[in-house]
Parts: structure tokens; C-alpha cells; sequence
């Protein structure tokens, strides 16, 4: 970018020092190449700036949509609900069973 200003400004120095016709027409020329190098890289970044723009988009969809992924669904909650209130209820039992059956020992002979 500085370069391409650079130029532009150094074809607009000899444009206004130029004698003859065909210096100022030469100088008039490099100007416009300058002018035109210097839209054409701003073009450029531009266009690195819009597609680096859509890459990061991209990248959040996806990102969005492994973590949705991830997410258990209604139906795995109700599942997981399911299971572990069953596996409580079984594991109180057998403790009570486990209970009353020692103290029902240590105690029936007395």
C-alpha cells in the first residue's frame, strides 16, 4: 500500500515537471497505473478480508454445531433419569434387606 503511494505520488511529481507532450502524457500514464495498482490492492485485501470473514464464520457453525452434538437430548435425560432413579430404589432395598437382616441376627436372641 505504501509502495503503491509511493509510486502514485512520484508519477504526480513528474507529471508537474514534465516540459514536453509526451513526458506529461508518460507521466499522466505511470499516475494512472499507480491509481489503478492501488484499487486493485485494495481489492485484494478485501477480498482476503471477506473470505477470512466467511472461514470464521464457518469455523463458529461448526463449532456451534459439535456443542449441539454433544448436548444430550430429551429423550437420553429421560433415560438417564430413568436409570438412575431405578438403580437407587434397588440399592435402598438391598440396604434395608442387608440391614434388617444383621440386626435381625444380632438381635433375635435376646
Amino acid at each position: 500500500m505504501i509502495a503503491a503511494k509511493t509510486a502514485e505520488a512520484a508519477a504526480a511529481t513528474a507529471a508537474a515537471q514534465a516540459k514536453t507532450e509526451e513526458d506529461k502524457q508518460a507521466a499522466q500514464q505511470a499516475k494512472a497505473d499507480a491509481v489503478a495498482q492501488r484499487e486493485q490492492l485494495r481489492l485484494q485485501r478485501e477480498q482476503e478480508r471477506l473470505q477470512a470473514q466467511r472461514d470464521r464464520q464457518q469455523a463458529q457453525a461448526e463449532a456451534r454445531a459439535a456443542r449441539e452434538a454433544a448436548c444430550p437430548t430429551m429423550t437420553d435425560k429421560v433415560i438417564q433419569s430413568a436409570t438412575r432413579t431405578a438403580a437407587s430404589s434397588v440399592g435402598r432395598q438391598l440396604g434395608n434387606q442387608l440391614l434388617r437382616g444383621i440386626l435381625g441376627g444380632l438381635f433375635r436372641g435376646r
